[in-house]
């Protein structure tokens, strides 16, 4: 605690209180002690999580624990009471929630407080992030072709082939019933592009939220989600089928382009509560991280050692929920660091790397093992 608040004192030395412009924000991360004045409880989870959650924690006899129960609410409350600030979100896994401010210096008004457990900084918008909080959930939806082929999988076939996913399609498994929920940058396109018409019309998407502009649009700031979900949503035969286009989707957009900070993790880390109360079967994120704009909250390669980043821990609970979590090992390869990113090195991950059509290596894709020596990547599959 002595440590954060050194670390937040020089924060507002270097940024000057007075200094400030009208629309800047400064992001941190409040955590909390504990969740002693909850109004919920872990017998009536039927509050907080959807029942498709509820199923999938039955499926794999997961009870529900106290890292589900919602944070208080009367401690976020009194923190922006305090301090002024915006909710930009909570998490009910860090037992946290993080604040944007417009002057650094308030946040020295919950320093004393005995349900704070610490904070940190974590984020700085020179133009601001946004100026109110954000919610929201939905549920469920489901076809079949004929020739599973080159000719029916059009320019995906060599990755479909690949990894003999024309023999599951066969077979009948394309997703249906299946949640998935991608992680990513924004998803720019999907919502006009021909190969996902069949995920809008079977009113297959679930959920979406930006955690940067803070709406329920994910459809502009970024191509790349679009590009992973074509992956597996894509259906337009003889052109483009992807590995899962009968799966119902939820896109989350947590990955700022305009910066590298640690809200990003936090951002993260939301998504992935998100996709765990509405019921994801499943989550895939293809964003990696190891260095930040501010070097304090950098990692080296130790700590990368499947537990310790926020997102590692992020990508382990969302498992320990009863959720296939996926992860990319990133394209470090070519670069000095050449190692996977987090949470590619998450312990309950299944980190796919990258391989040419040859099921050569690509040079780009990171190198494992984890910090403890665990094997990563687990898989790999055309990147």
């Amino acid at each position: 605690m002595y440590m954060t608040r050194i670390y937040i004192s020089l924060l507002i030395l270097l940024c000057g209180a007075g200094m400030l412009q009208a629309q800047e924000q400064f992001a941190f991360r409040v955590r909390f002690t504990d969740k002693n004045k909850t109004t919920h409880t872990l017998s009536a989870p039927q509050q907080y999580l959807s029942q498709r959650a509820l199923d999938r924690r039955n499926k794999y006899n997961i009870a529900v624990d106290s890292s589900d129960l919602p944070v208080v609410a009367t401690y976020i409350d009194s923190v922006l009471h305090e301090t002024q600030g915006v909710l930009h979100l909570r998490s009910r896994w860090q037992n946290s929630c993080v604040i944007l401010l417009h002057d650094s210096a308030d946040i020295l008004n919950i320093q004393n407080i005995a349900f704070v457990k610490d904070i940190k900084p974590v984020g700085h918008y020179a133009g601001g992030l946004h100026q109110r909080p954000g919610t929201a959930v939905e549920e469920p939806v489901g076809e079949k072709p004929t020739d599973f082929d080159a000719n029916f999988y059009g320019g995906a076939w060599n990755q479909i082939h690949l990894c003999n996913g024309e023999y599951l399609h066969e077979q009948g498994y394309m997703g249906e019933g299946k949640l998935i929920a991608v992680i990513d940058v924004g998803f720019t396109g999907a919502n006009t592009i021909a190969a996902f018409d069949s995920l809008f019309q079977q009113n297959r998407l679930m959920d979406t939220w930006n955690y940067i502009l803070d709406t329920s649009y994910v459809f502009s700031y970024g191509a790349h989600g679009c590009q992973v979900l074509s992956c597996m949503a894509s259906y337009i035969p003889q052109t483009h089928v992807g590995t899962a286009p009968k799966a119902m989707y939820a896109l989350y957009a947590t990955d700022d382009l305009n910066s590298e900070q640690a809200i990003e993790e936090d951002n993260f880390t939301a998504a992935a509560e998100r996709a765990d109360s509405l019921g994801a079967d499943l989550i895939t994120t293809s964003l990696g991280y190891n260095t930040f704009d501010d070097p304090n909250d950098s990692y080296t390669y130790s700590d990368l050692d499947g537990h310790t980043t926020i997102v590692a821990k992020a990508a382990n609970a969302a498992s320990s929920k009863g959720i296939m979590m996926i992860a990319s090992a990133g394209n470090e390869g070519n670069t000095a660091w050449q190692h996977i990113l987090t949470p590619g090195d998450a312990d309950s991950a299944m980190t796919v790397g990258s391989v040419n059509s040859l099921k050569q290596h690509s040079s780009s894709s990171g190198i494992g093992p984890n910090a403890a020596g665990v094997l990563k990547p687990n898989v790999s599959a055309m990147g």
